[in-house]
């Protein structure tokens, strides 16, 4: 198998990412942020994986803030549509995690804004 990875709810690897809601917002602020959300991602591929990039895409993209694992707890969060970098080198069955929440201002309109998760990374051979 060439390079693959792909994106989970749980940790398990069991329930792939093909739609995760981020739930209600709750008022903070001048913004209403939603509850943090874990994504386990895994190296399912034959090759090793280095520079791996993971951002937002599609009309709800600018709502969706992404932040690195730090110890079971999301990192600093990023601003909507920012690109969050991975340094370490995933081998073939390696995982990581990351955090997503959606972030909304009080001049959004109520509804559903559809986003996807682009990844980006170099595989090595």
């Amino acid at each position: 198998m060439p390079a693959s990875l792909a994106l989970y709810a749980d940790p398990a690897h069991t329930q792939s990412v093909s739609e995760v809601g981020l739930g209600e917002t709750m008022i903070e602020g001048e913004y209403a942020t939603g509850e943090a959300r874990p994504i386990f991602g895994l190296n399912n591929g034959t090759t090793v994986m280095r520079e791996l990039e993971i951002a937002t895409a599609g009309d709800g993209a600018s709502k969706v803030q992404l932040a690195a694992n730090s110890d079971g707890k999301p990192g600093e969060w990023r601003d909507p549509g920012a690109v969050l970098k991975f340094p370490d080198v995933l081998y073939p069955g390696d995982g990581f995690m990351f955090w997503a929440r959606s972030m909304y201002t009080f001049s959004d309109h109520e509804g559903r804004y559809d986003f996807n998760f682009v990844v980006v990374a170099v595989s090595v051979a």
